[in-house]
């Protein structure tokens, strides 16, 4: 009787011992599987200043035409990086394909450029954006399925549709990809984790290089390109970036570099 006790007793424990290990893996897996949520990431203050100092400089750039709208005020709505940068989209492609904001018109013809924020007619495509990518529901801010499907949905109201174009391979974002689809006057949208923008000022033989933190997960439009080569002697250095709204309001001329390592996603947004 002793012998058989202790063989059930044995085949319990075991039997524990598999269920606890089972309930671990599938709690690591779903931990893996869970979408990320992007949501208000408020600019930190400067992480760094960096001056290059160079004997030769040249610098190729180039924005889409006229810009982006650089929208950045959420009155009364928490956590919406998402629909901020939808909406941001909404009033790009509004110049190519009108009444995607009703009356309403985002592009300035007699500047040859985007207004940078006017919210009393852009507030509702931010609302609506809102519900459609069901901001703050089942946790804070938007997952990378609810802002595709909720921009799609806007723009199929509307008789188009937006296809989503990666920009990136293994986390990296594609610089020639984004240099086509700049020149082609299409915008891309980055999803990253907490990371850097920077801002650049150049001067007659020396740039300061301005490296800013955002804190949290954070959605932004790319809508522009720039490479810069640095000779000092026999040396040389080249950094590439993308030009990027925010969403945030400062700085206005904000970029994000191509080699970051924050980065979950990028999509060229292709509109017909």
């Amino acid at each position: 009787m002793k012998k058989l006790t202790w063989l059930m007793i044995a085949i319990l424990s075991l039997s524990c011992i598999a269920i606890c290990c089972i309930d671990s893996t599938q709690t690591e897996a779903n931990a893996e599987t869970a979408e990320l949520r992007y949501y208000d990431a408020p600019l930190l203050s400067a992480a760094s200043i960096e001056e290059i100092h160079f004997t030769g400089r040249v610098v190729t750039q180039r924005d889409t035409d006229g810009g982006a709208p650089l929208h950045n005020s959420t009155p009364g709505l928490d956590n919406c990086c998402g629909p901020l940068a939808g909406t941001n989209a909404v009033a790009f492609y509004d110049k190519y394909y009108e009444n995607l904001i009703p009356n309403y018109s985002p592009y300035d013809l007699d500047t040859g450029t985007y207004y940078m924020s006017d919210y009393r007619n852009t507030n509702p495509v931010l609302l609506e954006l809102y519900d459609l990518m069901k901001c703050n529901v089942g946790g804070d801010g938007v997952s990378e399925a609810d802002f595709k499907n909720g921009l799609q949905t806007y723009f199929n109201k509307r008789g188009l549709t937006i296809t989503y174009r990666s920009a990136a391979e293994n986390k990296q974002l594609n610089y020639d990809t984004c240099v086509e689809a700049v020149r082609a006057n299409k915008v891309i949208v980055l999803f990253t984790t907490p990371g850097h923008i920077y801002d650049i000022a150049g001067y007659n033989n020396y740039d300061v290089i301005t490296k800013m933190s955002i804190n949290g997960n954070h959605i932004m439009l790319a809508y522009g390109f720039m490479k810069r080569v640095y000779y000092q002697g026999s040396d040389s250095r080249k950094d590439y970036y993308v030009r990027v709204a925010t969403g945030m309001g400062d700085p206005d001329n904000a970029y994000y570099k191509i080699d970051s390592t924050n980065l979950e996603a990028a999509y060229v947004l292709d509109v017909a």
